[in-house]
């Protein structure tokens, strides 16, 4: 309770937000079922899928490690980025946000176990994804906070940009840090996983 609380308060996160959280987090536990059923009852596609994705993430591997961890951290940040400020339109892209990578992953995570085994699929996910999921539903439930927000200012004339200046706080406070190190992570792991 103690850690929960100072969690909240370094998150400067209120009741109101952490509910957003909780939702996100559904959804996006929603989307990663509906991914794991698809990729089971459509083994083949999923598949074939995956390996589109493999091949278009190609360069990362080829790259230096320097460059691996700003592609990988840059590419997180600025979704994150994305799907917090556009939150301001009632919400809806950060909830599609959440909804589309959860499905891949629930994809992906199911082809990848079937091929490598569970074991060496959490070797490679969890250490980097403990740290990087929470910070993606964190932004995202920034952003539709803010959707709210901007809903209730244009029907009340509340001011809009304490709310958004809390967000952006806690985005360049908490979510890029968290990011930066499990693109640090990330990169380590592939580095050790391609040697």
């Amino acid at each position: 309770m103690i850690l929960r609380g100072k969690i909240r308060e370094l998150c400067k996160i209120n009741e109101s937000t952490e509910l957003y959280l909780k939702v996100i987090s559904l959804i996006f536990f929603i989307a990663i079922s509906v991914g794991i059923i698809t990729a089971q009852l459509f083994p083949h596609e999923a598949r074939e899928g995956v390996e589109e994705i493999s091949q278009q993430l190609e360069f990362i591997s080829s790259a230096g490690t320097f460059e691996m961890f700003w592609i990988i951290f840059l590419n997180n940040a600025v979704k994150s980025f994305f799907a917090l400020v556009s939150g301001i339109l009632f919400g809806i892209i950060p909830v599609m946000f959440i909804l589309i990578n959860g499905y891949v992953i629930g994809i992906v995570g199911t082809v990848a176990i079937a091929e490598k085994g569970i074991t060496s699929f959490l070797a490679l996910t969890l250490p980097h994804g403990i740290l990087e999921i929470p910070a993606v539903l964190l932004a995202a439930s920034l952003g539709v906070m803010l959707g709210e927000k901007f809903y209730t200012q244009i029907r009340t004339r509340e001011s809009f940009h304490p709310s958004f200046s809390s967000a952006l706080g806690v985005f360049f406070k908490i979510v890029v840090p968290t990011l930066a190190i499990a693109a640090l992570i990330e990169t380590l792991l592939g580095v050790i996983d391609g040697a």
